[in-house]
């Protein structure tokens, strides 16, 4: 679920680009807010990039973490099945 949050939080990166593609195809047509607004899209940008990389980052240590401890298990429970079978 982690993961689904941080893909969504980057898929704002996709919508402020296609505004600021927009932005140029039509820039004479408000020639005195150009610069504010592609600043803006950009900003906006940004604002999704930085959420979107902390909760992956998060979501990818969670998950290594999770692995991790999983490993440990199994190799606990290998060895106990060792030493008891050592043990008969």
């Amino acid at each position: 679920m982690q993961q689904l949050l941080g893909i969504a939080w980057l898929c704002g990166i996709g919508f402020t680009m296609s505004l600021f593609i927009g932005s140029l195809a039509f820039e004479e047509a408000k020639a005195d807010f150009a610069t504010d607004v592609r600043v803006g899209i950009l900003a906006g940008s940004l604002l999704s990039a930085i959420p979107g990389y902390l909760v992956l980052r998060d979501a990818l240590a969670n998950k290594a973490s999770t692995q991790a401890s999983a490993r440990r298990r199994v190799w606990s429970a290998m060895g106990r099945e060792v030493s008891a079978k050592s043990s008969a």
